[in-house]
């Protein structure tokens, strides 16, 4: 009975954050279907790595390899006609469900915290590693080069 009640809280949560990820892309892009989905590929991964959880202790490394390499690859096929962003997103969505799935579920809130920070913050972090101004030796370089 426990398990049950932990395995529904894990699809709970699984749906949840999985479809808070969808709320990266820009407000003119975002609509319910890409939420919908999102959710539905996490509750996917964590349903099947839960279910691979249950194996015996023997099995449980080739379940979680192979339930986490169908999950990728499904995932994949689904998401092949997206643009990168979208299927980078989706890509996130059931990693986060496998996440859920063998347990961790606050390290999911910080996988999620953590991509959002970075897929809306990118262009202000990428600031951060072009140089300022250009060097002598690559003024020196591009003379040689030419």
């Amino acid at each position: 009975m426990f398990g049950f009640i932990s395995f529904a809280f894990k699809l709970i949560f699984s749906a949840i954050i999985s479809g808070a990820i969808s709320y990266i892309k820009p407000k003119e892009e975002r609509n319910e279907a890409s939420a919908i989905f999102a959710s539905l590929i996490g509750i996917l991964s964590t349903s099947v790595i839960s279910v691979a959880n249950q194996l015996p202790d023997v099995a449980v490394g080739y379940g979680f390899g192979l339930t986490t390499l169908a999950v990728l690859v499904i995932v994949n096929s689904l998401t092949k006609d997206m643009s990168f962003e979208g299927r980078l997103m989706y890509l996130f969505a059931s990693i986060i469900g496998i996440v859920v799935g063998v347990g961790y579920i606050l390290h999911a809130i910080a996988l999620c915290a953590l991509i959002y920070f970075v897929m809306t913050n990118s262009h202000e972090l990428l600031k951060h590693f072009e140089p300022k101004h250009e060097n002598e030796n690559d003024k020196q370089m591009e003379k040689i080069i030419n």
